[in-house]
Order: structure tokens, then sequence, then C-alpha cells
């Protein structure tokens, strides 16, 4: 798997990048469509992403394998002490006048940490068609209450016959609490959305933390898009409990289905 390193290297795929991120992410989709395969590595924020789409060691590596070369650079060694310094090895196979390539060794310290110190503690799906019997409330596999029913709709789908429709701008959707939430805990969660926009997130927030979800990671057959969201708890985390909404914050109708939430 090919993963171009980010912002400096010297490839179609870094500058088309570049492009993007200062046209303000307007060719964001079209670049998806084109350049599937455009994967990087940004130095900047030690993450891989897919475009504008940060992903977890686990996830990628899930998704993409575990053979991974890193296109492009650091190209000096300044750049390379960078790079290792917060625990990915990497190994030379190539270099010329404006390119390096190397391996990544995936039994590094980056990985190790995403693998092998964090065990799944509990996971959930929910594809909101189990309702409670007076239908306030959507319902999880368990019969435990997820989240109250307003904004639940039939028409579209991606599995089932029930969906979220957010459809005006601001409008939101699915409130579902975490409790007993601590510093150090790492959460991975995405739904699939379907809707001509960028402007429609899965968002986490609490007090003084926010995160929202970029862009998606992956598209199906029938053009749902897999907004993906991944985060750990700081140091410092006021409070105990995290609030997982949807929020569309354009103009166009936006769907979303089949939830999924990971705590390591």
């Amino acid at each position: 798997v090919k993963v171009y390193y980010y912002p400096v290297s010297f490839n179609e795929y870094s500058s088309l990048r570049w492009g993007n991120v200062y046209s303000r992410q307007y060719s964001t989709k079209k670049l998806m469509e084109l350049f599937p395969e455009g994967l990087f590595f940004n130095v900047w924020e030690k993450s891989f992403q897919l475009w504008e789409t940060n992903i977890s060691a686990r996830e990628f590596v899930k998704k993409y394998g575990s053979r991974i070369l890193l296109v492009g650079g650091p190209r000096t060694d300044e750049e390379l002490k960078v790079t290792e310094a917060f625990g990915l090895k990497l190994k030379k196979l190539f270099e010329s006048r404006v390119q390096v390539v190397y391996e990544m060794d995936t039994a590094a310290q980056f990985f190790e940490g995403a693998f092998l110190d964090r065990e799944v503690v509990w996971s959930l799906q929910n594809d909101f068609e189990t309702l409670s019997s007076d239908g306030q409330w959507i319902m999880s596999d368990n019969e435990v209450k997820f989240c109250k029913n307003p904004g639940l709709a039939g028409g579209k789908a991606r599995s089932g016959k029930l969906a979220f429709n957010l459809p005006v701008m601001d409008s939101y959707g699915m409130e579902y609490v975490i409790q007993d939430v601590k510093p150090g805990e790492t959460y991975e969660m995405s739904i699939w959305r379907s809707g001509s926009s960028k402007d429609a997130f899965l968002v986490v927030s609490a007090d003084s933390f926010y995160q929202q979800s970029d862009s998606f990671i992956e598209v199906d057959t029938k053009g749902w898009e897999k907004v993906f969201l991944g985060f750990e708890i700081p140091e410092g985390f006021k409070g105990n409990t995290l609030k997982i909404y949807l929020w569309n914050h354009s103009n166009n109708q936006v769907w979303f289905d089949d939830f999924q939430i990971t705590k390591y």
C-alpha cells in the first residue's frame, strides 16, 4: 500500500492535496472519485489520512493491510528524526534527487500503541431499526435505550427501512451519551451518510472538548459514504460524559444510517 508523505513530498498526490487544502477542501469529493488510493501520512498531525479524513493506525491496517510503503519523504536526516520521534520506524528502500521510499515497520512503537496496548473494551452497532413499544426511543440490540427517536424516517435507508433524516440547515439527530469517560480512553466511530454535502458531520462534544468528522473513508455501491471519527480523551478532560450527535450544516437534505462505536 502506497502512503504519501505530507505535506512536503514531491508527487502528484501531495500536490493535489496541498491545492485542495488551500481551496478549503473544495475538490475533496472529486479527488476521492478520481484517486481513491490517495492515502497520506501527515507528519504534522502524526496520523494516516485518506485525503482530508484522519484514520487511526488500527483502522488503517484493518482496511488497507500491514505492508505499507511511505513515498516521497522524509528526505533529510532532520525530517527523519521528526518522523521517527513518536515511534514510527522506517527502512529506506530507494532514494533519488527528489524522492525517497521507505518501508514502515508495523511492529514498531507507533503501531504497538494502536494494537497491542489497547484491547477492545466494548463496542456497539445500531442500524436504527428497533424502537421502544411507545415509539419514542431507538433501542440497542440488548434492549437498552440508545437515543430518542426524533429525526428517524423511512423512505431512504442503507439497511432496513429507517434512517436519520436531517433535511435543512443546522438540523440535528441521534443524541447518544457515553457515561464514565476517562482520560486516555480511545474511541473510534463511524456512520454511513447519503446526500450531496460535505458539511454534514458526526460530532462528539463535552465541556472544553469537541471533535467532528472531516470527510469520508469509503463509498459503497449505492453511493453511501462512510464517515469515520477517532480520538483519544486528553489529560485534563473535564466532566465524565461525551455527547455524540449528527449535524447537517448545509442546505442539502442528508441521511445517516448504520452507526458503530468501539472503545479501547
